[in-house]
């Protein structure tokens, strides 16, 4: 995960840059925790790596982050979203763009957001990293597609290891990050496979080919 991090921290560099070539101003801030209230993506490899991060948390810190996890999955069960997204791949990107505001609606927090800053930012979601705007902070509030104008980047590690994530089990390859510990709890134990193997799938995957990598 450290070189996926890594990896998709450097694409959203590139992508910044050249923003800001293009005369645009990167928004995000820290303390600018809006986009901390949208259903993130994570892939199922890194719902098991944020279900070790929290259980390798201090106490009694680690039981504060276990009852935020439990408290935005109880909100998100009393609203009408829960069956929409434990099921996600069954849904267009369109359904997925709906769900998504319905969900910023709700005001659910991300479990690891204190003061409207990223409390695990070194290891924060892929998609997290590849979430860049340039559009005025104050659309954050209130996100469309018209207001709210994304970073564009030469490629999205997050689908890459989404997609090899996906092969590797026959399922979706992913989840929402409020449910990250009850997946890694119930989750049928990964295949074993050499790490260079893994990470060779997913730069294949990012240049849209298979086998071009070699060691």
């Amino acid at each position: 995960m450290p070189v996926l991090r890594g990896l998709a921290s450097q694409m959203a560099d590139i992508g910044s840059a050249r923003a800001e070539q293009g005369g645009k101003t990167i928004s995000c801030r820290k303390g600018c925790g809006a986009c901390c209230r949208q259903p993130v993506p994570i892939s199922e490899s890194e719902a098991l790596a944020l279900a070790r991060l929290v259980s390798d948390l201090p106490e009694p810190r680690q039981s504060e982050v276990r009852a935020r996890f439990s408290a935005a999955l109880e909100r998100v069960v009393s609203s009408a979203l829960f069956g929409r997204l434990r099921q996600p791949a069954e849904m267009s990107n369109a359904d997925l763009a709906l769900l998504s505001r319905s969900y910023f609606q709700l005001g659910v927090a991300c479990p690891f957001l204190d003061d409207e800053s990223c409390s695990i930012h070194a290891e924060r979601p892929l998609a997290c990293r590849e979430f860049l705007v340039t559009s005025a902070p104050e659309h954050c509030a209130a996100p469309s597609d018209e207001t709210v104008e994304r970073v564009p980047l030469p490629a999205q590690t997050f689908r890459a290891v989404r997609a090899v994530d996906a092969r590797a089990t026959s399922s979706a390859g992913w989840t929402t990050l409020i449910f990250a510990l009850e997946h890694a709890a119930t989750a049928a134990d990964p295949p074993e496979r050499p790490g260079l193997e893994w990470l060779r799938e997913v730069f294949a995957e990012l240049a849209g080919t298979q086998g071009r990598f070699v060691d």
